[in-house]
């Protein structure tokens, strides 16, 4: 018996790497009919979740340096995708958000990230569905538990 358990936590971890490897090249397919590169998009959706942002906080975020940051920022200003406004009490702090054309792109990105979801889920059963629900909350709240107890903070899932 604890042999099944084992073989079927192996094979839910290589389906789970599978899918992610699968959504991944559909995420990367569709920023590139948008001429965005990978890394672009994914700043330009970190922006729309916490705009008007700071540079150095956007930085964080991405876990890249503020010169990294600066050059990304940049080319997605000059491309008509970020606006860059500076702090009226500190002139040395900037923040961007998206302009009309990046709200579009990230929603566009956004819209088709969730219809290739949606198809793969409707493949599943009503019960398959419920199940699967119950399953992921199951394991997002070991997760959360984990990094709270690790991190002093919780997961910020959306």
């Amino acid at each position: 018996m604890k042999q099944d358990r084992t073989d079927l936590i192996k094979s839910i971890s290589t389906a789970a790497e599978t899918t992610k490897r699968a959504m991944q090249a559909l995420f990367y397919r569709a920023v590139e009919e948008l001429g965005l590169s990978v890394s672009h998009a994914h700043l330009l959706m970190l922006v729309k979740q916490v705009q008007p942002v700071q540079l150095k906080d956007l930085a964080s975020r991405m876990y890249i340096t503020p010169g990294a940051i600066t050059q990304s920022i940049e080319g997605l200003c000059k491309e008509g995708y970020l606006l860059r406004t500076q702090d009226e009490q500190d002139r040395r702090s900037v923040f961007v958000s998206l302009t009309e054309k990046g709200t579009s792109t990230v929603n566009a990105i956004q819209e088709s990230i969730q219809k290739h979801f949606n198809a793969m889920l409707s493949t599943l059963t009503d019960e398959e569905l419920a199940l699967y629900q119950r399953a992921q909350q199951k394991l997002l709240e070991h997760l959360e538990s984990e990094t709270s107890n690790k991190q002093g903070g919780t997961l910020q899932c959306r």
